[in-house]
């Protein structure tokens, strides 16, 4: 099939298809007194090696705003230095505001007046006092004037034969058409085209064509800008649900198939299929030219064909899965998360054999058609414009961080760029596909470091990378829809919790549950996929304990709305797939249990009160569950459209959600004991311990909360939980800070009471030896030298080996005394007498100690790095410090202190580079 350009003619705006008219509503041009304020500017780059043409139609921009800056009945203006107006189609269906209504985030789409020389650059400044322009010229009639665009894909497993979704299929049929925006720079707009074959419909594969209709100065069509989303969304849905894969992927201009995108590129197919020969076992040589970073381009579908026969194991009729890809070999699975076992073979087989790889399409994930870019094609319409823009925005820092939309970042880091990213169906780099993976990673933190570092360079290849990584977050089980309303499952029990409908959303169903790899009929008629292994698009997990937070950043800045699709999802799964169960509280002095057996971690009860739709809890005993659940629902909360398009009840639900959560927390904080109340966070088992690292992303989310949703439960919970920082500071040393753990409960089994005295305090430190009838011997803790009078506890294992002598007592405090070098004795008091030692143990395993004199330098554990435990610490204490949490200034003199003796250089890692204020 040849590709070509295409030309649209000029199509006149047609009365019956205007879906904007009510932008002429004399209630929008409500225009305050007073000189308009400039508030904020934008530099328009144009990196090319050629000018600009007059009249270019920018890329949707996100437009954030401070409280207050946009009163109610006015919008933003954008002009020129020189005071030329800028002509600008803003999307109000997506706009939201803060709590006394002034706007707080819209996108905008600018038609630049004047072109722009190679390599410069262009000040835009934003104002208040504006009104918006009537309903531009543009109408769904553009979108199928000259170009019928649709997405045709030929089937391979559990879909055959040739299917085609057609945007004007969906125009006429109407199933599901949302509008954005229509102004001078054009319109923007979503609809819903279901597959078909020969005039037959698919019950779940639809694509959602996200269209933008530009034009000219003269008011002529200029092009169109096309991204299809396609997927499987119909949780509820009356026939079998499966995966599908596809041979043929592409964004045809008509029926024809004349090619606009193909979706293959050079990864999948012909292109990129690799010659393979049997090793051993399930060990394959393969020239694959996979990626190796980041474990691996993992989960491809491929197909095996041969010029003789398969090696004994393999079969040429059914679709396998990439996994470990090594220089020359690979491993193939039966599952797309390549969980289990790879296949094994018996024998070479005979002749020459190939692997294929093809893309593939999980139930309730999305592929979309962009190209390496990550973002929507172009077709050209009347004028000269034969590509789209290359033109792009840098934000005003300063600006955004002042709205309290973004972590108050350091402005004054250098960051270094990321490197050089592409999209493709089922791609994934540069995020890690073995999501479970530990350690201090570029995809975890309140804002990834990719996003980070484009805040702080605002160069092309960031920008790039933030959309592409954006879009890989779609490849997740995470767009579940109701067949009837076409809107999320509805996970809490109704806005006033006693089960009342929210308008347009399914019945509130607090138990519905869906998790790859799980089983369960919660709100599923049919069940799950009839595929458990083909569930998520080669990641390995779906929980919140690694998820980054994919989406808000990018729809900050971009404004473009399939990014925000993206991010509610998120956040509805971050709650639908935590423990359905309504679980009794249990919190004294002498128990600490969220629910019966760890349940409750969505629905809890606390003092006969029960709180529905919740992200706090201890889910599954780590704080970071808690906390990236509760970043993407406080994300999902604060920028979710005033009226949402699709569905107007959405801000509620989230805010529902998002309030239910801080609430529970202040309740869980009530019922505590006085000690204990800063380590409410602290998990049930089988952990007795908390780690502090996770603590700072648990207070970082709790920080965004509070600045994105004004949560005034968010502040005060973050209160109690910055108080323990200080206590650590104050009674044991800043050094103690950053300790990989900390004991927080008095054991491992539910229902252990929390600590209620310093006395079983401890940090997770060096290794311990001992001999019967001999002392102690410290070992392997490089910043760490014994003196007389350290404590050290005892506790339960924590998976790190830990035993307790005999004769000795958990989570009781023992003190170094006769101190010799590294050899010692433990006391139960300090200067006491020593406790025999009467068995031996030579072991790895870590164990808990205080220092009576910690060093005035250095931390616990490691330190010297962004990736420290330190540096998350002090970055998330200085956000709660800008929301308006009180923290000792001794514990920020000495953790400040220690982060610059380390050297610690933000550059390489900028997303703990932040400030304690917002600055204006």
């Amino acid at each position: 099939m040849k590709s070509r350009r295409f030309f649209l003619g000029s199509v006149a705006s047609s009365a019956a298809l205007l879906p904007f008219a009510a932008e002429t509503n004399a209630s929008q041009f409500n225009w305050r007194t007073g000189a308009p304020r400039q508030l904020a500017s934008l530099t328009i780059a144009n990196d090319s090696h050629h000018d600009s043409a007059e009249g270019s139609v920018m890329q949707i921009v996100g437009c954030p705003f401070r409280k207050g800056d946009i009163p109610s009945g006015q919008w933003p203006q954008f002009q020129l230095q020189d005071g030329t107006p800028v002509p600008c189609t803003l999307l109000t269906a997506l706009a939201t505001t803060w709590s006394d209504k002034s706007l707080k985030f819209v996108p905008a789409m600018l038609q630049i007046p004047v072109g722009i020389g190679a390599k410069q650059k262009l000040a835009v400044n934003i104002f208040s006092n504006g009104a918006l322009s009537q309903a531009g010229a543009r109408s769904l009639a553009d979108l199928q004037a000259g170009v019928a665009p649709q997405i045709q894909v030929d089937g391979l497993d559990n879909l055959s034969g040739t299917w085609v979704m057609d945007l004007g299929e969906g125009i006429s049929k109407g199933t599901k058409i949302v509008t954005y925006g229509n102004g001078p720079a054009g319109a923007v707009w979503k609809i819903r085209a279901r597959a078909q074959q020969k005039g037959r419909f698919h019950k779940q594969l639809v694509c959602d064509f996200y269209v933008a209709a530009l034009s000219n100065l003269d008011g002529s069509l200029k092009g169109l800008r096309i991204l299809g989303k396609v997927k499987l969304p119909y949780y509820d849905s009356s026939s079998t649900m499966k995966w599908v894969s596809f041979s043929r992927f592409q964004l045809c201009s008509d029926s024809g198939g004349t090619i606009i995108r193909d979706c293959f590129g050079k990864n999948f197919g012909t292109r990129k299929a690799y010659s393979f020969a049997w090793v051993s076992g399930p060990t394959f040589s393969a020239k694959h030219g996979y990626s190796l970073l980041n474990s691996g381009d993992y989960g491809y579908c491929t197909r095996f064909t041969t010029t003789g026969t398969l090696p004994a194991g393999l079969s040429g009729n059914m679709s396998y899965f990439t996994g470990n890809p090594a220089q020359s070999t690979i491993n193939f699975y039966t599952s797309s998360t390549c969980a289990g076992y790879p296949v094994s073979a018996t024998d070479g087989g005979g002749g020459t054999h190939t692997a294929t790889p093809y893309p593939f399409l999980a139930y309730f994930g999305a592929l979309f058609t962009a190209g390496h870019h990550g973002t929507w094609d172009f077709v050209q319409g009347a004028g000269s414009d034969e590509a789209d823009t290359t033109l792009r925005c840098e934000i005003d820092k300063r600006y955004w961080v002042s709205t309290r939309l973004l972590p108050p970042y350091n402005l004054k880091v250098k960051s270094v760029r990321n490197a050089p990213a592409k999209y493709w169906p089922n791609s994934a780099e540069p995020v890690t596909r073995f999501l479970s993976q530990t350690g201090d990673r570029d995809d975890l933190g309140i804002m990834p470091a990719w996003y980070a570092r484009h805040f702080a360079t605002q160069s092309e290849v960031d920008e790039r990378a933030v959309r592409i990584i954006s879009l890989v977050g779609g490849q997740f089980s995470i767009g579940l829809e109701n067949s009837r309303a076409r809107t999320y499952p509805c996970v809490n029990n109704g806005s006033d919790g006693r089960g009342r409908p929210y308008d347009k959303m399914p019945t509130p169903n607090p138990l519905f549950f869906w998790g790859a790899g799980v089983g369960t009929t919660n709100g599923f008629p049919n069940g799950d996929t009839t595929d458990p292994n083909v569930q998520v698009a080669g990641f390995t997990q779906q929980d919140t304990t690694h998820m980054p937070q994919f989406n808000y950043y990018p729809y900050l800045l971009t404004g473009e709305p399939w990014h925000l699709d993206m991010l509610l999802e998120h956040a509805n799964n971050a709650v639908y797939q935590r423990n359905w169960s309504v679980g009794q509280a249990v919190i004294n002095e002498d128990e600490f249990e969220l629910g019966d057996d760890g349940g409750g971690v969505r629905n809890v009860s606390i003092n006969s009160k029960s709180w529905y739709g919740n992200t706090i809890g201890g889910a599954t005993g780590q704080v970071r569950t808690d906390a990236w659940a509760t970043a993407l629902l406080a994300a999902a909360a604060g920028i979710c459209p005033d009226n949402h398009p699709e569905c107007k009840s959405y801000q509620r639900y989230f805010n529902d959600m998002h309030s239910s959560s801080w609430k529970a927390a202040r309740a869980i904080i009530s019922a505590l004991p006085s000690y204990s109340k800063p380590l409410w966070t602290t998990p049930y088992a089988p952990n007795f311990c908390q780690a502090p690292w996770q603590m700072a992303y648990f207070g970082a989310a709790a920080a965004l909360a509070a600045g994105t949703t004004e949560s005034m439960d968010a502040v005060a919970a973050l209160q109690y939980h910055a108080h323990w920082f200080d206590y650590v500071s104050s009674h044991f040393g800043g050094w103690h800070l950053g300790a990989y753990h900390s004991v927080a409960k008095t054991g491992n089994n539910l229902g252990a009471p929390l600590i209620n005295s310093s006395a079983a305090v401890a940090f997770y430190g060096p290794n311990l030896n001992w001999q019967a009838g001999g002392q102690f011997v410290v070992n392997s803790l490089t910043n760490y030298v014994p003196s007389d009078g350290d404590k050290v506890v005892f506790t339960d294992d924590d998976g790190g080996g830990q035993v307790v002598p005999a004769g000795f007592t958990k989570y009781t405090p023992y003190y170094i005394v006769n101190l010799t070098g590294s050899q010692f004795d433990l006391a139960k008091t300090r200067h006491g007498l020593p406790v025999p030692v009467v068995d031996t143990y030579a072991g790895a395993a870590y164990f808990y100690i205080v220092a009576s004199n910690p060093p005035a330098t250095g931390s616990i554990s490691e330190i010297g790095s962004p990736a420290s435990y330190s540096a998350h610490l002090l970055g998330m204490l200085n956000y709660a410090i800008a929301v308006g949490v009180q923290v000792s200034n001794g514990t920020m003199k000495d953790l400040n202190y220690r982060i610059q003796q380390a050297g610690t250089d933000y550059s390489t890692c900028p997303k703990w580079a932040i400030e304690d204020r917002f600055k204006q």
